[in-house]
């Protein structure tokens, strides 16, 4: 229960370890069904509140790789798990 709950959904709280001054709580929408994140909604620490609805999910389809670029910037770092 929670603003954030839907009806057939699972609602994750997410609560930074450290608050940051920026994000204050992230919500993860999950569908009971399917399990499936269907929706994040982004609350920040001025009460501004972001809403990202998932739809349309299709699963197990190889997506060409034109779809996707990536190039590192001098700022970041990468960090491979071993």
């Amino acid at each position: 229960t929670g603003p954030e709950s839907r009806s057939g959904a699972d609602t994750l709280k997410l609560v930074p370890k450290v608050p940051n001054g920026s994000v204050d709580t992230i919500y993860l929408r999950v569908d009971s069904s399917t399990s499936m994140v269907t929706a994040v909604v982004t609350m920040s620490a001025f009460g501004d509140r972001t809403e990202t609805v998932l739809q349309g999910l299709v699963m197990g389809q190889d997506q060409p790789v034109e779809r996707f670029r990536w190039s590192p910037r001098p700022d970041f770092q990468l960090i491979e798990a071993g």
